[in-house]
């Protein structure tokens, strides 16, 4: 079942390509608008991070959405998958969840994630972590690749990236509990090729417990992709909600896998941020996808639809079916 909303593309003028990915690594103050607090984010190098290595138009949305609505995260557990330099995650520890660990794929993110974590308030770092986690090892475990005892015991069969020595402690030591699961799981503009859709998917449905809820938060560049990932996820038994924001003038999603992070942004980005943001903590107008009252999905229909928002950034709730 699709049920539509219109979605408002609103123009927000002039923004120029510009260097700001190719800056020098450093730390970002983040100010949140609603609790009127700031949030100290240490950036990565390329060399150890990759694409992990910034923080990404998408995750300054949702970390945003999470100030303006504290009660998404507030007293529960949360996972951050993805999750890049962790800005999402540490706005859900200031907002209060109970438990926050911050896990990347690409092991040589983790140290900037600590020193992010070092800065929070004492409370909030006190129930904070980084971790490794890799999409594909969820996936290995559902699709009957490696049993519960192998994943356990074993390394981490993949990894993104950093692939030195030094970075093989992370796979070992300090990987998320196999078993572990979170009344919150998030993520942002983790979907940019086909390769990650289907570990992304289980991942979720993993990692997500079974009363818990996911929120997903990616650039829709591609309807195909995104609708490929849907697919995915409720093939793995979840229930999706999708909303949409305005688009940002200027900005070609097909061309900026970042989503604000190759501009030289105007000085009324951070109002769009905000506003949309907002919007999207309040979840009341939504395209509803495979909900409750039926199992039915037409992914042809749904990538016509999505098709739609390209251009747009878009946040997916995800929740077990039961």
């Amino acid at each position: 079942v699709v049920k539509t909303v219109a979605v408002e593309l609103k123009s927000v003028p002039g923004s120029q390509v510009g260097q700001a990915a190719a800056r020098k690594q450093g730390v970002l103050e983040i100010a949140l608008p609603v609790s009127l607090s700031t949030i100290r984010v240490h950036e990565s190098s390329w060399d150890d991070a990759g694409l992990a290595w910034r923080v990404w138009g998408a995750s300054q949305i949702l970390g945003r959405a999470i100030d303006a609505a504290p009660e998404l995260t507030r007293g529960k557990s949360c996972l951050e998958i993805g999750s890049g330099c962790g800005f999402t995650a540490l706005v859900a520890a200031r907002a209060g969840a109970s438990r926050v660990v911050i896990s990347e794929g690409a092991p040589g993110a983790l140290r900037a994630i600590r020193h992010s974590i070092a800065d929070l308030l004492p409370e909030e770092s006190a129930r904070t972590s980084a971790a490794f986690l890799d999409f594909r090892d969820d996936e290995d475990i559902l699709n009957g690749v490696v049993s519960l005892d192998e994943a356990r015991t074993g390394e981490a069969r993949h990894w993104v990236h950093n692939r030195k020595a030094d970075a093989k402690l992370e796979t070992t030591d300090n990987r998320v509990s196999v078993e572990d699961v979170f009344d919150v799981v998030l993520a942002t503009d983790v979907i940019y090729t086909e390769e990650h859709v289907s570990p992304l998917a289980a991942c979720l449905a993993r990692r997500v417990a079974q009363t818990g809820t996911g929120y997903v938060m990616n650039a829709c560049r591609h309807a195909g992709l995104l609708t490929h990932f849907i697919t995915e996820v409720i093939a793995r038994g979840m229930h999706v909600q999708m909303s949409a924001i305005e688009r940002f003038e200027g900005e070609d999603l097909a061309e900026c896998q970042g989503g604000h992070l190759h501009r030289d942004l105007p000085e009324h980005t951070e109002q769009w941020w905000c506003e949309s943001a907002i919007k999207l903590a309040k979840f009341d107008e939504c395209i509803i996808i495979n909900d409750v009252s039926s199992t039915t999905y037409d992914a042809v229909a749904m990538e016509a639809l999505i098709t739609t928002l390209e251009g747009c950034f878009v946040l997916l709730k995800l929740s077990h079916a039961t």
